[in-house]
């Protein structure tokens, strides 16, 4: 049997610029499942699948570290790790419920969810029903006209709603746990949390938090001080920070058919700790993840965006995610996108599931059809905080004052994390059981299809 160490990497398929893939226009437009079909990393330790692999002999990981030929039919050895899945699900909903009954909001006057589908969860975030209930208004926030050119992300997720009366995020500081960001980004530089109790570039550890200048965040991968991306081609954590907080100031992106956007975070007013834990191959340990959610949670973030995933987990991490939520941090996790072969999200999503930690995210594309790369929230019969977000040739931020088009669930989980600090801009006081019933009895399943 093939060995494998626990190891993550960045949800991402498709980096959309001239330099590196050529698509139709006719296959953009349509958010083709062909555009969710090209791995940019192999997919032995990466969890990205192309069309090519699945119909090899490539060996897929299971939850419980066995192996089989993902064109194999499902043997005796699936079975059993695939019932113990059952088990954790329902152990899982039990807590989930638990919280759940506990928490006691004004009856908002308008109708929630409260089914779950095995493909989407609960279905498509939504800023304004999410931000209605957290302030116990009697309806979802009023629709509003899209302000924006050609930026499908928010309008799906109804951003523009929470916009208008003030909710942009501010104050509220996202930890992006991710690849390097790049720091002197023009529509970034000025939404990086700065830590105030340490003094720059004097070699010192001055608010005694273990590390030695850690102004913006810090560097697990390379173990310094500095989160800022190695060089252009480490673009998967900036692209991520961009869907969250790319700044609402009227500075339009062109993309390579001309078309002009502008490129607006979800939650353009939060700041973004930048947190590396995934080195310039996209790829990182256990340990640095771990490390990397405990330093986020120690130093002030409300809210951890993890577009990464490994389909091993250990208890490393799952500690860190539980030292996270019992500090009344905010878990965001990517599904995964191996969604042709997987039956369940990789870790850390899954994790949603099996031990109540955070929230998973699978993606959807314009026209709100799950995309085909997306991990399913299960085959569970019972309920956790799964939902579907934008993900789907999506226009952020890229080193070098760029923007480019990415897909892939990395793409969905940071919009359901701005939702997120937008609900704590509304109602600092949720916790992470509220936040995430909330996010979950909101979200729209109407008119989502399967792709």
């Amino acid at each position: 049997m093939t060995e494998f160490s626990t190891e993550f990497s960045g949800f991402a398929n498709i980096f959309t610029v001239p330099n590196y893939l050529e698509f139709s226009e006719s296959e953009r437009a349509l958010d083709s499942p062909k555009l969710a079909l090209v791995p940019i990393t192999p997919v032995i330790n990466y969890s990205e699948v192309s069309s090519s692999l699945i119909e090899s002999d490539q060996v897929r990981l299971l939850s419980d570290g066995t192996s089989y030929y993902s064109n194999d039919s499902l043997s005796d050895s699936l079975k059993d790790p695939a019932r113990d899945l059952l088990s954790d699900y329902y152990r899982a909903y039990l807590v989930f419920a638990a919280d759940a009954n506990q928490i006691d909001f004004l009856d908002p006057g308008f109708r929630i969810s409260s089914s779950f589908d095995s493909e989407f969860g609960y279905g498509l975030v939504d800023a304004g029903a999410a931000i209605a209930i957290a302030l116990s208004l009697k309806s979802p926030l009023s629709d509003v006209s899209d302000p924006l050119i050609n930026s499908y992300g928010a309008s799906l997720v109804n951003a523009p709603e929470a916009w208008t009366l003030g909710y942009t995020g501010k104050g509220v500081v996202v930890a992006v746990i991710d690849t390097g960001i790049d720091l002197n980004h023009p529509d970034l530089a000025t939404s990086f949390w700065q830590n105030l109790n340490e003094i720059p570039g004097d070699g010192k550890d001055n608010d005694n938090n273990g590390y030695v200048d850690d102004i913006n965040g810090y560097d697990f991968a390379s173990r310094d001080a500095n989160p800022q991306n190695s060089s252009s081609r480490e673009y998967h954590g900036t692209h991520v920070a961009g869907i969250i907080t790319a700044n609402r100031n009227g500075t339009n992106a062109t993309d390579r058919s001309n078309i002009r956007y502008e490129v607006t975070g979800i939650a353009y007013d939060a700041q973004i700790m930048a947190v590396r834990v995934l080195n310039s191959a996209g790829r990182g340990t256990a340990q640095s993840v771990a490390q990397g959610i405990r330093y986020a949670a120690d130093n002030g973030a409300k809210v951890i965006n993890l577009s990464l995933g490994s389909p091993m987990t250990s208890g490393i991490e799952q500690d860190a995610l539980r030292y996270a939520e019992e500090k009344g941090v905010v878990v965001v996790s990517a599904s995964g996108n191996s969604g042709y072969t997987s039956v369940a999200p990789d870790y850390p999503a899954r994790l949603a599931a099996t031990s109540n930690f955070g929230i998973a995210v699978g993606a959807v594309n314009r026209n709100k059809q799950v995309a085909g790369f997306s991990n399913p929230a299960g085959t569970s019969v019972q309920q956790y905080p799964f939902v579907v977000a934008p993900g789907v040739s999506i226009l952020s931020t890229t080193p070098n004052n760029s923007f480019s088009f990415l897909s892939g669930t990395s793409m969905a989980t940071p919009h359901v994390a701005a939702v997120v600090a937008l609900m704590l801009q509304a109602n600092p006081n949720l916790t992470p059981a509220q936040v995430k019933k909330i996010i979950s009895e909101t979200a729209n399943p109407n008119s989502l299809t399967v792709a």
